[in-house]
């Protein structure tokens, strides 16, 4: 223990206290997780922003999480859920797209200045439409677009190069953190959840969900005052977050069937 200035203590663990005490978790970790199928979900960044602490701190969050398990005896599956689309994302696609039609042609770049400025695109789009709001429908049109993987026009064309820079850049990134996913088994793209989830939700008019002023919602029965009325898939036809989470959960125990799924948020 040691005082350091007015007001402030501080406190020190030693190393070996510290190992010993992940020796004993590791113990009663064996009997809970040994032969078992371990998912662990973590390090899901948004394409279009450079890596930054947050994403850091999730990394080492979720690489303990998978680490402590495997040590216990699971057998354990890392996985990542990138944000490839969503209106964040077309509003950075609309900027990039005029910066183009000026003339500025940022795939003439090196791979570390496109990565800077995509996510100046992103910061600009959020600002950009901030300021003006009448024109959210020019972002609305690009976000059809990104949805639409069938598409064959220019604007998706340029939309799948820079998502694949950026997949790429973020293998890179945690490869140099000793993290790695498989590019192909080892994530589920918001996009590919999203499809699923919408789905799911459809299929499940008038037992589960209810359409309401051209979206779908859920609708709690009346004694569930826990819960509160969510939409699922809004008036536009996209689905929301609860929508995602629903094909997220149903594309991870399809692909992986964990006995344990874990996630880390933020």
């Amino acid at each position: 223990i040691e005082i350091a200035g007015i007001g402030f203590i501080n406190f020190f663990l030693k190393d070996e206290v510290i190992r010993e005490s992940n020796t004993q978790t590791i113990g009663t970790l064996e009997t809970k997780y040994t032969g078992k199928n371990v998912l662990v979900e973590h390090s899901s960044p948004n394409i279009f922003k450079p890596f930054h602490i947050g994403h850091l701190m999730n990394n080492i969050i979720g690489m303990f999480v998978a680490r402590a398990t495997g040590a216990g005896g699971g057998i354990v599956k890392e996985i990542s859920f990138p944000s490839d689309v969503s209106l964040s994302i077309a509003k950075a696609m609309y900027i990039l797209l005029e910066d183009k039609k000026k003339g500025f042609d940022f795939e003439s770049k090196t791979d570390t200045e496109q990565i800077v400025y995509f996510g100046e695109t992103y910061t600009r789009g959020v600002a950009y439409f901030e300021e003006h709001k009448d024109e959210l429908k020019k972002a609305q049109n690009i976000a059809h677009i990104i949805f639409d993987e069938t598409s064959s026009s220019e604007e998706y064309r340029i939309y799948s190069n820079v998502k694949e820079k950026n997949i790429d850049y973020f293998l890179a990134i945690l490869h140099g953190l000793g993290s790695d996913f498989d590019p192909v088994s080892g994530i589920i793209f918001e996009s590919l959840a999203g499809n699923r989830g919408k789905k799911i939700v459809e299929d499940n008019i008038r037992k589960v969900f209810t359409q309401s002023e051209g979206a779908i919602v859920y609708i709690p029965d009346e004694e569930r005052k826990d819960l509160h009325t969510s939409v699922f898939i809004n008036s536009e036809g996209y689905p929301t977050y609860e929508a995602k989470d629903l094909g997220l959960i149903d594309c991870k125990f399809e692909k992986y069937n964990p006995d344990v799924s874990y996630f880390i948020t933020d």
